[in-house]
């Protein structure tokens, strides 16, 4: 994803750092949390989210194609991090992993986000798609560090609040982390149109 860095003022700045001090508490040094653990997260997120006081005036809403990601929280030694993600109308990414946890809150917009599982063989190949998730205003989707997904943006353009578990500056390019297309999987050629 492309996009600037905006400074964040001094006050979201702090609510932003409580957020990730009360995320830390949470976690209390585990890696990998379960998803019960990330439900607690993403209860904390959605409850931080209105405090934060996001808008188009301090973070331009991505245009049709275009992706944009704000910095908004950086844990200084790569841990928990959140990003503010702006993707335009008929954008989408193919299957990827975060390789790290993650929780995802839409403020605006719905992102489709199609949910893969690898084939047993080991081979490296995707199943069929397990669910389907929308998110939009209000909802989260919550994933392990394993779980691959592709999205789509439904409409109009999407803000969306990313928590991970690792800064994106302590991960493989985004490239090393995602899938070839599997062309025979149901629901991927309509997803994506």
């Amino acid at each position: 994803m492309q996009g600037g860095v905006e400074e964040v003022s001094s006050s979201r700045q702090a609510r932003l750092g409580r957020l990730l001090a009360a995320v830390a508490e949470l976690l209390a040094g585990q890696a990998n949390p379960d998803e019960r653990l990330l439900r607690q997260i993403a209860a904390l997120l959605k409850a931080a989210a209105p405090e934060l006081q996001i808008g188009p005036a301090q973070f331009p809403i991505a245009q049709p194609g275009q992706e944009l990601l704000y910095e908004l929280a950086l844990d200084p030694t790569g841990g928990p991090s959140l990003y503010l993600v702006s993707d335009g109308a008929g954008t989408h990414s193919p299957p990827h992993t975060h390789q790290t946890w993650a929780v995802v809150l839409g403020l605006r917009g719905v992102e489709l986000n199609q949910l893969y599982r690898l084939a047993g063989d080991s081979g490296g190949r995707l199943q069929a798609a397990a669910t389907e998730q929308a998110v939009g205003p209000g909802e989260c989707l919550v994933m392990q560090a394993e779980d691959i997904h592709a999205t789509r943006v439904q409409g109009e353009s999407c803000y969306h609040l990313h928590l991970y578990g690792r800064a994106l500056s302590h991960l493989p390019p985004f490239a090393a982390r995602c899938f070839d297309w599997p062309s025979s999987l149901p629901n991927v050629a309509q997803m994506h149109r």
